[in-house]
Parts: structure tokens; sequence; C-alpha cells
């Protein structure tokens, strides 16, 4: 059966532990924000504090062997109070396990115990003296989890990586096309390779032209011998032009026909130009050397036009890490963090602007206690194991400190016979436990 959930601060006001770890039989009764469990070392200061854990943290705070030796049995009973009432946990252990249960002042219990513990605590198990103590790298990841922060700076962290990674191959391919354009240098010459097929196609013509030119040349000089011959011919029958008046006439008229023909032809022949094959030759000789000279030019203009592309991708993807950087900035500046004046960075915290070791001790346990605070415990309870780092003054400040978040604070110090606080011997309360 459900009852009413506790909604402001509760505090304990009683502890009962029976049989855990090296706990005999203690009751303690605090009076006050300060508690102090004290003694010698190995008497069950520690156990006290254990005890509180397990009985309202479970999981983690679990020890693997809870009971102590020679019993099977043993039981933890934390009476809780605020002015929204009262609450009794009971956490009881035995070989086969553990069970829990969490009634109200009124005997009706509470169902899904642990979760409804789970949900008052929050941070309030938190330890400020560790966490003063913690890798500042740890601590900032504390704070990011406390302030919420963890989702966006993941998705920032990973945007940056996608951005670095792009970065990265936009630089290689620069550095590829610088390599390439000093490899492939663009001397002067020709930007596109010549064919040697089509050079050998237009030889060839050349060639046919040559030959047709020749023949023309040929036929006219057959025709300026046969000419020769007919004229010969001519004075040689001179003599006989009377007998032979009718051949001369027919050759008189041959004569002329080829003359007329010779006359028509004779400026075309003679104005026929053949071409020069030595420049063919020439480019032909040369054909390699100049292809090779601009395969290198246009291997020089494609990685010009790489580089150029690398390095706007460069320029691109940088204001883009310059943008993601903005953006976490952003982010930090938006966020509300648990304490005035605190903000960190990757590597560290930051108090009032100074880095977080440069900070008095005060300082540091005063903002560490609102951290622990921040999510607002319903069951306020922090817990301090290295309380015997702390004089009497700190110990006063964490009192107030304590006043101020209206909090419960359990200190453990090592002592040697003095009568402070509750002094916990042999696993059992031998002053001030009432």
């Amino acid at each position: 059966m459900n009852t009413t959930v506790p909604t402001k601060p509760m505090h304990i006001v009683q502890l009962e532990a029976e049989a855990f770890k090296r706990l005999i039989a203690v009751s303690i009764t605090p009076d006050g924000s300060l508690v102090e469990i004290t003694g010698k070392n190995g008497q069950g200061k520690s156990s006290t504090l254990d005890a509180i854990m397990a009985a309202l943290a479970g999981g983690n705070a679990m020890p693997d062997k809870p009971i102590r030796r020679g019993n099977k049995s043993a039981e933890i009973r934390v009476r809780l109070a605020g002015d929204d009432g009262e609450l009794i946990v009971k956490r009881r252990f035995t070989e086969s396990g553990t069970t829990l249960t969490v009634t109200a002042a009124d005997g009706t219990k509470f169902n899904s115990p642990q979760q409804l513990l789970d949900t008052m605590l929050g941070h309030a198990t938190f330890d400020p003296m560790a966490f003063c103590n913690l890798p500042p790298r740890e601590q900032v990841a504390r704070i990011k989890a406390i302030a919420g922060l963890d989702e966006a700076f993941a998705a920032i962290d990973k945007k940056q990586a996608e951005v670095q990674a792009a970065l990265t191959a936009a630089q290689a391919r620069a550095t590829h096309a610088q390599t390439i354009m000093r490899a492939s240098p663009a001397p002067d010459g020709p930007d596109e390779e010549e064919s040697i097929a089509d050079l050998s196609s237009e030889m060839e013509a050349a060639h046919a032209t040559i030959e047709k030119h020749r023949k023309a040349r040929l036929w006219l000089d057959d025709q300026r011998r046969q000419q020769s011959r007919i004229v010969e011919e001519a004075a040689q029958v001179q003599a006989q032009i009377k007998a032979l008046t009718d051949r001369l006439a027919v050759l008189d008229g041959s004569s002329k026909a080829i003359e007329t023909l010779i006359n028509e032809n004779a400026p075309k022949v003679a104005a026929m130009v053949d071409p020069d094959v030595s420049g063919i030759r020439s480019r032909m000789s040369g054909i390699e050397d100049r292809n090779r000279i601009a395969r290198l030019r246009r291997t020089n203009r494609e990685a010009a036009k790489a580089l150029a592309e690398a390095e706007a991708d460069v320029s691109r993807l940088r204001r883009q890490k310059e943008n993601a950087v903005a953006e976490r900035e952003t982010v930090l500046a938006e966020a509300k963090l648990p304490v005035k004046g605190l903000a960190f960075t990757e590597d560290g915290l930051t108090l009032h602007g100074q880095p977080w070791e440069q900070a008095s001790s005060a300082e540091q346990l005063r903002a560490s206690f609102g951290i622990a605070m921040a999510s607002k415990p319903v069951i306020r309870v922090a817990l301090v194991r290295e309380g015997s780092l702390l004089d009497r003054d700190g110990l006063a400040e964490l009192c107030r400190i304590a006043e101020e978040h209206e909090a419960q604070v359990w200190v453990e110090r090592v002592t040697n016979g003095e009568q402070v606080g509750v002094v916990i011997e042999d696993g059992e309360v031998r002053g001030g436990g009432q």
C-alpha cells in the first residue's frame, strides 16, 4: 500500500545496527546537524557510516560481506524525520540475501522501497571531502552530470570529433596535392598532348599530295618530250613538206592541241607547292617530350585545383571547429551550475575565477557541500569519512555549511581515547550515542 511521499528535508534521528560488518550493536540518536563518529582505528567507525549507506543507498553501497563473523544475520534500522513526518528504513541481511522495507509512522509500508529512497536521496550521500580530493577531470565529469550537461557536451564532443576527422582528412588532401605539385612542376610548353596517330595521318596525306604532284610533273615532262619529238619529226619532214602536207597538217594540229593543253596546265603545275614534311617530321621526333610536358602541366593544374579545394575545406572546417568551441562555451555559460562562481573547462574546475586547487580549504568545502546538495534531496545526509583532516575550526565551518543547506553531516574521526561525539569501541557505542 502506498502513502504520501515526504518532500521536505529529512534527517536521521536514530540509527541502529546489529551484527553489521564490525558492529556488534549500536544505537545512535543524533543531536544537531553535525554528528561525530569517533574512536580509534579498527573499532567500527567506518562500519557505522557504511551502515547508513547500505540501508539508504543499497546497490553498489552494499558490502560483499555485510554480516559480522560468527552471526547468521544482520540488521540496520534508520529512522528519518522532517516536517512531513517520519520514515523507518529497515534492511535485513541473511546468508541468502537482503530485504528492505520502508514504513511510515503509522505503519504503512511503501511499495518499491529502494526506488522511493533513490528519489529522496539524490546526491545526499555524496562525500564533500572526497569531492575535494578527486582528480580535476573527475570533478568536471561529476559537475557535468549534476548540471545535466552530459548529453549536450556529448553531442558537442561528437560534432568536434567529426569536424576534426574531416579537418584532418582535408589537411591530408592539401598535403598530398602540394606533394604532387612539387613532384610535377609546370614547365613552359603545350597544355595538351598531341596524337601520334593524327600526325601519322597528316604525314600520310602529305605524302599522297607529293605523289600526286610528282605524277603531274612527270605527265607534264612527258608532254614536253612528246612535243619535242613532234617538232623534231616536223623538222625532219620539212624537206618532204610538199609530199607530206596532209601529214604536216595533222601533226601541226596535234602540236597546237597539245600546246594548248600545256599552256592551260603549266601555270597550275608551276603553282603547285609541295608541303614541308620537315616540320611534321620534327614534331613527330619531339612528340614524347612535348606530351610529357603536357602531362606534367595537366597534373600540376589538377593538383593546384585539389590544393585550392582542400585549403577551402580546411578553412571551412576550422570555422566549424571554432563554432563547436563557441557552442560549448555558450552551453557552459547558460548552464545552471550548483554553486555560484563555479565554472569548468575540460582540464578542471574554477571557483570565482581561480583554479579549484588554489581556493582555500573552506571555499572548497563550502562549494563541495553546495554541489552535494544541488539536487535538493529530501534525505539530506552527507557522510565525511576523512574528518580527521579537519581541525575544530574546520568542523565548525562544516557545521555552519550543513545548517545553511538544512543538512545533517556524519563525520568519521580518529581519536585516541578522547570522549568526543559518538565513541565507537569494539563495535559498540561507548559514549555519546544517546
